[in-house]
């Protein structure tokens, strides 16, 4: 989400737009949060009294942000302001959590917002399934791409690229290099390009795979390519999702992916054609499959050209905003709704 957000704000081609951001979320201690949030609400409250805005566009995920993203959806609502709630993941397990009175609030805000951006078909459905009347539009993540595939066959190293947190299957992902230990060639190294969960590191040492790591921990743009130009495969166990960027950037340079058959990603990836597709929690074709790949140069570069053709064709970052745009012409005239 906070990748697709920069995509947008990084865009210096909006036309006559004009667009203000207000961020309502930051990474501390939930007092913090809490501030930070009814600071952000009070302040939209009084730029929307005190100048004109036709359109709201907010970006929410599962959990306290979509609480706090209903509840500034239903005040822009007030403020007779059209709003596109913009999901990023997969409702399923969240929605069955909730109690039925918080359940009525989610089907409402689905219902009141003019405009549902989900990132697949199948996000579109479960929404439709809980709110008849809410309005879906799919736009797929989308990324910059390259002139031309820079993936490197010859590359010896296995990144996973994310939050380094159980949802995201990296438990499975450190008992699938424990096995791997000892079959995979000893140039064979693993990226961990996250932050998370402490016991991250004690796993690893539990583990003693240590000597496969080489590194752990956020990197920015120019440090990402520089693993990227090295890695042969990117692999993310997920077990919920909602369209991860850190797919179709992998996917962008080259790089084919291992993943879980889950929300989105069978979408973008097509098993044994541009990448991988494992179920969750599958560690045996996890491992396999990483081995494989390890071995196999031209099965790499088959999926590696498949790979970059899907990113260039379908998911490219101009033709995105070039959606985004659209949309907001669309919805901002009256009476126009999707």
């Amino acid at each position: 989400m906070v990748t697709v957000i920069k995509n947008y704000l990084n865009c210096k081609d909006w036309n006559d737009i004009e667009i203000t951001y207000i961020p309502t979320h930051i990474d501390k201690s939930n007092i913090v949060k809490a501030g930070f949030y009814c600071i952000a609400y009070i302040r939209i409250f009084f730029l929307t009294v005190f100048r004109h805005y036709d359109l709201a566009h907010i970006h929410t995920t599962e959990n306290g942000s979509f609480f706090r993203k209903g509840y500034l959806a239903k005040l822009l609502k007030r403020r007779k302001i059209k709003v596109i709630l913009h999901h990023h993941i997969d409702y399923t397990e969240f929605y069955l959590r909730q109690s039925e009175k918080n359940k009525q609030f989610i089907n409402h805000i689905f219902n009141e917002v003019d405009l549902n951006i989900v990132l697949g078909k199948n996000q579109g459905e479960f929404i439709k399934d809980k709110a008849a009347n809410a309005n879906i539009r799919v736009v797929y993540n989308a990324v910059n791409t390259y002139a031309i595939n820079p993936y490197n066959v010859n590359a010896t190293y296995v990144m996973f690229f994310g939050w380094l947190i159980e949802r995201k299957g990296i438990f499975d992902f450190l008992r699938a290099i424990r096995e791997l230990d000892a079959v995979l060639d000893e140039n064979i190294k693993f990226i961990l390009c996250g932050e998370g969960e402490p016991s991250i590191y004690d796993k690893i040492k539990d583990l003693g795979i240590n000597n496969r790591i080489a590194h752990i921990g956020w990197v920015n743009r120019e440090e990402r390519d520089k693993y990227f130009k090295n890695t042969f495969v990117h692999v993310l166990p997920s077990y919920r999702e909602g369209l991860p960027m850190t797919i179709l950037e992998s996917m962008a340079y080259g790089i084919p992916n291992i993943a879980t058959n889950i929300a989105t990603i069978p979408e973008v990836i097509q098993s044994e054609k541009n990448g991988i597709l494992i179920r969750a929690g599958d560690i045996e074709a996890l491992k396999s499959s990483i081995y494989c790949l390890s071995k196999d140069k031209k099965l790499r570069r088959k999926l590696s050209e498949n790979a970059f053709k899907t990113i260039a064709s379908k998911f490219s970052l101009s033709e995105h905003l070039d959606c985004v745009r659209k949309i907001y012409k669309n919805i901002s005239e009256e009476g126009n709704k999707f």
